[in-house]
């Protein structure tokens, strides 16, 4: 079969091809990404999790590892002047 074949194939399987019609179908379509392992943004939330211990924990993360100004994570050691002079010295 020849790849203009193939692609007007899928092109008219691609027409037929409506996606989830009714809530439900809608509903778990959409929860596809939790259970494949995707990054799932709405669905993150367990419907036996509470939303605001969740809320708690990921404010809590995002403040831990928001970066800090560029002169706090240097240490002295790594320093410019201090490392000039001890590889001056070396």
């Amino acid at each position: 079969m020849s790849a203009d074949v193939v692609h007007g194939v899928a092109r008219d399987n691609g027409r037929h091809s409506k996606g989830p019609i009714t809530v439900e179908g809608k509903k778990k379509s959409s929860a596809n990404g939790l259970r494949h392992g995707l990054p799932a943004n709405q669905n993150t939330l367990l419907t036996a999790e509470s939303a605001e211990e969740y809320n708690e924990v990921y404010e809590s993360y995002i403040e831990a590892l928001r970066p800090g100004p560029k002169a706090h994570s240097v240490s002295s050691s790594d320093s410019p002047t201090s490392t000039g002079v001890s590889n001056a010295l070396s």
